[in-house]
């Protein structure tokens, strides 16, 4: 079945690869700064040295950092001019602030866009926009605590999805402002659904889930292994993913993930990714501070350190002498990843019914 459901990515958005050396896979990982502190800070539970900043910056490896607009403050001042100063890129990710609204979507764009603006204009008049600061991103997700189907029946919900075209067109719109404003580039982070939306021509869960889209941002997606969520369900991501574009590994963050306590499978999580054959996918960690909590800075830089020599020089990495980019044969029988999509895919078929209902024309 899973063969089947990953087929072919045809009819996802495209994404402008990262730039980078040609044929170099990038390595992205996520932080909400603590660990960026200075190494003798009393904040800094799990902190990088000067040598271990320096190994990234050589790997090129780049921070997706997480602010919004109630933490412009001299602690985040600090952490951005650590990675200035060892020549590491950012990738800035804004948060809103507005109770009950954690993500980006069509609910939260209205208020978040001048939080994104104050932020901007701050780290501009502190000089990080020249060069240090490359990537507006978005962390778009649905409401966690008013999902399709019903939305928890909040009529402000259901009002808000009938905006949808509106909100759109504003996010980008002010994209477009950012890039000429700024010169930065835009990505979107989210889930596989917004991946397989389009498979059918449309964009009907996208539209009921609130998530925005814009054909000059560059897209990554999340693939978080918990629960009964196999290799595959990393391998799937690679299959059904556009050349270029990113996948957000998170097995580790508590002990009931498939990677926890345990390096080698993070590290094969992570070249099922940059090993797919001919898709030049990039990979990013989700999130820095639960990576350290489950293999320490040692780990980091061996996790680094694994995915530099190409792939075809990796060998067998694990105990049972698995190549981690072979191609492997399919679980026998479904799997929790196959669950997953045909429900996703269920889904969609039924969405244009729920569109009607809610009046998302």
């Amino acid at each position: 079945m899973a063969g089947l459901l990953f087929a072919s990515g045809a009819g996802v958005p495209r994404a402008d690869r990262l730039e980078g050396p040609a044929g170099e896979h990038r390595i992205g990982i996520w932080t909400y700064g603590k660990p960026l502190d200075p190494p003798d800070s009393e904040r800094a539970a799990f902190a990088l040295d000067d040598a271990t900043l320096r190994l990234l910056a050589a790997r090129n490896v780049y921070f997706v950092f997480g602010v919004n607009a109630d933490h412009l403050n001299d602690a985040l001042v600090g952490r951005l001019t650590r990675c200035r100063e060892h020549g590491i890129e950012v990738h800035l990710s804004v948060t809103p602030t507005a109770e009950g609204l954690d993500f980006v979507n069509i609910w939260s764009f209205p208020s978040l866009r001048p939080e994104i603006e104050s932020v901007l204009a701050f780290l501009n008049d502190r000089g990080f926009l020249d060069g240090t600061i490359t990537t507006l991103v978005y962390d778009m997700e649905a409401l966690p605590q008013a999902c399709f189907p019903t939305y928890g029946l909040r009529w402000e919900i259901l009002h808000g999805l009938r905006r949808y075209d509106e909100v759109q067109c504003r996010f980008r719109e002010f994209n477009g402002w950012v890039t000429r404003r700024y010169g930065l580039r835009v990505r979107i982070c989210t889930d596989i659904y917004q991946a397989l939306d389009p498979l059918d021509g449309d964009d009907d869960l996208c539209r009921l889930w609130g998530l925005m889209s814009d054909g000059c941002a560059q897209m990554s997606y999340m693939a978080y292994r918990r629960g009964d969520f196999g290799p595959d369900y990393v391998r799937a991501h690679s299959r059904l993913l556009r050349n270029g574009d990113t996948v957000i590994l998170n097995a580790w963050k508590e002990r009931s993930h498939a990677c926890w306590g345990d390096l080698d499978c993070a590290i094969a999580d992570a070249r099922e990714v940059v090993g797919f054959p001919n898709k030049g996918l990039h990979v990013e960690i989700w999130a820095l501070w639960y990576f350290l909590k489950a293999y320490g800075v040692d780990g980091l830089r061996a996790w680094v350190d694994a995915l530099a020599p190409e792939p075809s020089e990796w060998g067998a990495m694990r105990a049972d002498g698995a190549h981690p980019v072979a191609e492997p044969a399919w679980p026998a029988g479904p799997t929790a990843t196959d669950a997953l999509i045909l429900g996703i895919r269920v889904l969609d078929w039924i969405a244009p019914a729920f569109r009607a209902v809610y009046g998302v024309l």
